[in-house]
């Protein structure tokens, strides 16, 4: 009897411990929420233009629901936010609230490349926690010089008009998309904005005859004499032998030409004499000319930048000297000196730098041409953000982990060629720096 009542207990046992332990994992299982409302914003679209703060990643549906992926990371949501190109805005479109009471919001990309539901915080239509309600343009106000001037469309495919200045709002589309058919056009500017992340300025034009054309167009775009001028009126400061191009690229030639005519206003009011040889008379030479000054030429070209020189009999020969584009594999290096058993680590922080300006996604589409004539300034503000270069790089070593962050020491050398074109950037990643946080 008390061998059978033992047994009877240890069964006792064991199914009261088997029960609590079955019943623990139950209270520890983890819960999801539950969608409340799902539903699509009303508000004008222009009202719901947003830009990721990095406090929260985009994931696939709601954060909190069950099956949800991310997306983006809050350190990559975080780039796009203080991201240098317009293209990487968001528009919001949906909302939805969870059991919780969290409210997401879905997104999309201005250049539709992302997509997904980011946390907004606890009310409806307000953008907080994960994004955040942004500005793509600033108004500019009109002086009497560019109301009262008559323009004419640059004779380049390019030069189309669109119902908002390119990239500014989520689904811009075009609405003059052949500009040959309109060379000559007279054309007003009744209005004007910066694109708040490139600083470029856009002109809404408008044509009495043609008001099909009427929409907004960059202002490279534009120029205030027609193409029955040949570049011998252009260049009225230059015979048209004396002005070159370098590279040539054919109809480039031409654009080139109307480029630095737009830019170098003093170039067509200045009149040199060309047997007076005297450095000084050079030298002023040179600077009605524009030598050394930078002209940007716009998304279809890199930017230039102007070099005046003198033959043997004293004539002023302009050349627009064009930049190359900068590529990982050849003339932008990164390079890594960590300890061979930080390998791994120090790889994460080569391809989360390449990440940050890499926006086609492909090696070798890192700088864009942004790099061909920059100040060294200009360089440290576009990779980093501040005016010098800093000393030292933190890094994630899983994007998908804040806790991961990594500090190594870095130096950063910018190399060029006689020209003044940047030739190389050379950075290099180094040491772990140790209690950097």
């Amino acid at each position: 009897m008390k061998l059978k009542f033992a047994i009877a207990g240890m069964l006792l046992t064991t199914t009261v411990l088997g029960g609590a332990a079955l019943n623990n994992q139950t209270v520890q299982a983890k819960s999801y929420a539950t969608v409340k409302t799902n539903n699509y914003m009303t508000t004008p679209g222009t009202k719901r233009n947003v830009a990721p703060t990095g406090t929260n990643a985009l994931y696939t549906k709601a954060g909190t629901l069950k099956g949800a992926k991310v997306v983006l990371s809050k350190a990559k949501m975080a780039k796009l936010g203080a991201s240098k190109h317009s293209k990487d805005y968001f528009r919001v479109y949906k909302q939805a609230t969870t059991s919780r009471n969290s409210v997401y919001f879905k997104v999309v990309s201005f250049d539709g490349q992302y997509r997904g539901w980011v946390y907004g915080g606890k009310t409806l239509n307000s953008f907080n926690a994960g994004i955040k309600s942004v500005n793509t343009t600033s108004p500019l106000t009109l002086d009497s010089t560019i109301q009262n001037n008559t323009y004419y469309l640059l004779n380049t495919a390019s030069a189309v008009t669109r119902n908002y200045p390119t990239m500014t709002q989520y689904g811009v589309s075009k609405i003059m998309t052949d500009p040959q058919k309109y060379q000559n056009v007279p054309l007003t500017v009744t209005k004007a904005v910066t694109r708040t992340r490139e600083g470029s300025t856009y002109y809404y034009i408008t044509s009495k005859d043609h008001p099909e054309i009427n929409g907004w167009i960059w202002e490279g775009y534009l120029r205030t004499k027609d193409n029955s001028d040949s570049n011998q009126v252009i260049f009225n400061a230059l015979s048209d032998k004396d002005v070159s191009v370098s590279p040539t690229q054919g109809s480039g030639d031409t654009m080139f030409r109307i480029f630095y005519a737009q830019n170098v206003t003093t170039a067509n009011a200045y009149q040199y004499d060309a047997n007076d040889k005297s450095e000084t008379n050079q030298n002023k030479i040179k600077a009605a000319l524009g030598d050394g000054q930078r002209i940007q030429n716009g998304s279809a070209y890199p930017d230039s930048v102007v070099k005046v020189t003198f033959d043997a009999n004293g004539k002023a020969h302009v050349t627009l000297q064009i930049g190359t584009k900068l590529t990982t594999d050849k003339n932008f290096t990164l390079e890594n000196k960590a300890k061979e058993s930080d390998k791994d680590i120090a790889q994460g922080a080569l391809d989360e730098f390449k990440s940050t300006y890499d926006s086609a996604s492909t090696t070798n589409a890192i700088s864009e041409n942004v790099f061909t004539n920059d100040t060294d300034t200009e360089v440290y503000k576009a990779l980093f953000g501040t005016e010098t270069a800093p000393t030292r790089y933190s890094y994630l070593t899983n994007k998908n982990d804040v806790n991961s962050q990594v500090t190594v020491s870095l130096s950063v050398t910018i190399t060029r060629d006689a020209n003044g074109n940047i030739s190389n950037i050379h950075l290099i990643f180094g040491d772990k720096v140790a209690n950097a946080n």
